[in-house]
């Protein structure tokens, strides 16, 4: 085995590419240092342990579905429009992730609170985008419409049944008044 060195990106590239073909379950750091060419001791230097790694895994998947660069000046529509269709992308390149990812750190304080916060960015990009957007009707509550579109999400993500449909219909719906006329 060589035992040379590698960087984190090319360790979450590997485990990247596993969730892709077998799910988070597949991570694991024989696996990974298997792939890499490097000694176990070497993957160790970059994470503690095993549930390090697959956290870390975990982030590297949602950074690599949802990219959330240059959305700041973006409408409303525009911008649950880019968020589903990475979403729905992801469950393409990723097919068993979604709902597998949340048995795995489900009750994971760590994972739990780091999911937390990237929710929390995402809702409260939604809740900017919601209103500074002049064509989103007025009474629209912006708080309890993005926790539903979140609640919404969610479900379809747990289950592994994304469908970008039906949310923007919701968004097109409730937030327009049926007057937004997607691009699709």
């Amino acid at each position: 085995m060589n035992h040379s060195v590698t960087s984190k990106e090319e360790i979450l590239s590997v485990c990247r590419d596993i969730v892709r073909q077998e799910g988070i379950q597949g991570v694991n750091a024989r696996r990974v240092a298997g792939q890499l060419g490097i000694a176990l001791g070497s993957l160790y230097n970059y994470y503690p342990g095993k549930e390090a790694l697959v956290m870390a895994s975990v982030a590297s998947v949602w950074q690599d579905i949802l990219s959330l660069d240059g959305m700041q000046n973006l409408s409303f529509a525009d911008t649950v429009d880019r968020i589903v269709h990475d979403l729905a992308s992801g469950q393409k390149k990723y097919p068993n992730f979604f709902a597998s990812h949340a048995m795995v750190f489900g009750t994971k304080a760590d994972a739990s609170a780091a999911m937390g916060r990237m929710e929390a960015g995402l809702q409260q990009m939604l809740k900017r985008a919601l209103s500074q957007d002049p064509a989103v009707c007025k009474q629209i509550d912006p708080d309890g419409f993005v926790q539903l579109l979140m609640d919404l999400i969610n479900g379809m993500v747990l289950r592994n049944h994304f469908n970008e449909k039906i949310v923007l219909d919701v968004v097109n719906a409730y937030a327009y008044g049926g007057k937004y006329g997607r691009k699709k």
